[in-house]
């Protein structure tokens, strides 16, 4: 069989976690944030172009996560705090709505969209998650966020760990940081995959033929 369901890979374990998976975009995407959603002046653009091939790797339960978007998301402030979370997740729906390919696409985050300071350390232990998932140097944001009266920011990953951004603090203003997107996505069980030649390894990764 040159072809297999990702439910029926799973159920026989021709599909195992940690495996990598090739996506190729169907067709041109753009999505545009503006400044009501960051904080930041003007618009930002984040674009993925028709025939564009993907690496996703699967986790433990069997979702797939992506590479980080090529551009980066811009926050600052006030602004930035409350709506970048859900800005991050806008990002990521409208890039990769793929109907045949996935149930459902959202930014990568913790376990929580809010924790308090008293909380920072049961997000920084619900963050070992990402540990695994990043062999190469990138750094993108979390969509979840912490704050107070006197501090408030959102959530980063470098390098596999996990740290925290202040994007406003009461004794200085406003910050301003730019970090790339990372998608996270729940695979159709009809996803159909190429096996020939395939093995779910970074070089020989499972081909994806739905669209």
């Amino acid at each position: 069989m040159a072809t297999i369901t990702f439910e029926a890979a799973t159920q026989v374990d021709i599909i195992l976690p940690w495996h990598y998976v090739t996506i190729t975009l169907p067709r041109d995407r753009q999505v545009i944030v503006t400044e009501n959603e960051t904080g930041v002046s003007g618009t930002q653009k984040f674009t993925l172009e028709a025939g564009e091939r993907q690496l996703w790797r699967l986790t433990e339960d069997f979702k797939l996560w992506g590479m980080p978007t090529k551009e980066t998301l811009a926050l600052c402030g006030m602004v930035g705090f409350n709506e970048g979370p859900d800005t991050m997740h806008r990002v990521i729906r409208e890039l990769y709505d793929m109907q045949g390919t996935f149930d459902k696409t959202q930014a990568c985050s913790l376990k929580e969209k809010e924790y308090l300071p008293s909380k920072v350390q049961k997000a920084y232990q619900a963050g070992r998650e990402y540990e695994r998932q990043d062999e190469e140097n990138i750094k993108y944001w979390l969509a979840s966020y912490c704050g107070n009266y006197a501090n408030v920011g959102v959530f980063f990953v470098d390098l596999g760990r996990v740290y925290y951004n202040c994007l406003w603090a009461s004794h200085r203003g406003a910050y301003y940081h730019a970090l790339r997107v990372r998608p996270k996505a729940i695979p159709k069980p009809t996803l159909l995959l190429e096996r020939e030649g395939c093995d779910g390894s970074y070089e020989h990764p499972w081909i994806c033929l739905s669209k």
